[in-house]
């Protein structure tokens, strides 16, 4: 792999990380078009989901340091209140109880914590399947036909309003379960996650953050799914990697930052055709190899 490849796909993947499209059917088919081998591409696939992790990380820095904090308040407040239960029930305490989702931060937390377990569950369930479904480029072509139908459902309805204040643990579970399947190729990390808040009823633009927000434990759990598959010593220069590592970072900062200016004037449907060009474009190669 020679570094304008690399610098290539980490452009790739910047890119359609934070878009609604597949990511991971992207890189399959440029891996293949530029016929670069399989042994190569584990590691160096791993480096690149390292990099949008990292521009995720470093966007929202502030978001997360807030959500983690809020997190462990979380955990101290539900230790008092079960400490303060069994005071009532033995000493009579009218003690009253703390609320645990005080803060519109608390409750974002608590959100993200119900949607990362169906993912996590999911993710782990469809790993076989999905490791199958990266030996062709059929598969994925098939599966953009059903990214398309989800952004072009959510492009319909209504916009929502709902924030962290009123939004339910439903929602939360229901775009947790849409996002566990992006672990197929071809089936869109941030297209399953916005689709399913847009349907729940989110505002625009807490959708598009929550779907960025909520990808973050997904990214981890794909790469820590994707260090066991990797055997063996460094297939290409330690220096190919970083320069992926990098160019995905930055790719994907610009990726996320323009989506959170045009979020109001997104129109969902440009993507849908979008998905339903590359799948034909897919299903078309699978044939010709």
């Amino acid at each position: 792999m020679s570094i304008i490849e690399a610098v290539l796909l980490g452009i790739v993947q910047g890119v359609t990380e934070f878009l609604p499209v597949s990511s991971s059917a992207h890189l399959v088919l440029a891996q293949q078009l530029l016929n670069i081998q399989n042994n190569q591409t584990i590691l160096f696939d791993l480096c690149l989901h390292l990099g949008t992790l990292a521009a995720v990380l470093w966007y929202f820095q502030k978001d997360l340091r807030r959500i983690v904090l809020s997190l462990f308040a979380i955990v101290q407040d539900l230790v008092f209140n079960m400490k303060l239960w069994f005071r009532h029930r033995s000493q009579g305490s009218e003690e009253p109880y703390r609320k645990v989702l005080a803060t519109n931060y608390r409750r974002l937390a608590f959100w993200l914590v119900i949607t990362t377990v169906p993912t996590a569950v999911l993710g782990y369930l469809l790993r076989d399947i999905a490791l199958l479904a990266f030996q062709s480029l059929l598969m994925p072509g098939v599966l953009f036909f059903i990214t398309a139908v989800m952004l072009l459902v959510a492009d319909m309805v209504p916009k929502g309003k709902k924030t962290p204040r009123n939004m339910k643990p439903g929602d939360a579970l229901i775009a947790g379960i849409f996002q566990g399947f992006s672990v197929l190729p071809g089936i869109s990390r941030f297209g399953t996650g916005l689709s399913a808040c847009l349907l729940a009823g989110l505002s625009r633009r807490f959708a598009v953050k929550y779907s960025m927000l909520m990808s973050i434990p997904a990214i981890l759990g794909g790469m820590v799914l994707e260090l066991t598959s990797v055997r063996g010593t460094l297939s290409v220069h330690p220096g190919i990697y970083l320069v992926g590592i990098l160019v995905s970072a930055a790719a994907s900062i610009l990726t996320i930052r323009t989506m959170l200016r045009i979020v109001s004037g997104i129109k969902l449907r440009v993507f849908a055709f979008y998905c339903v060009l590359i799948g034909i474009v897919l299903i078309a190669v699978s044939f010709t190899r």
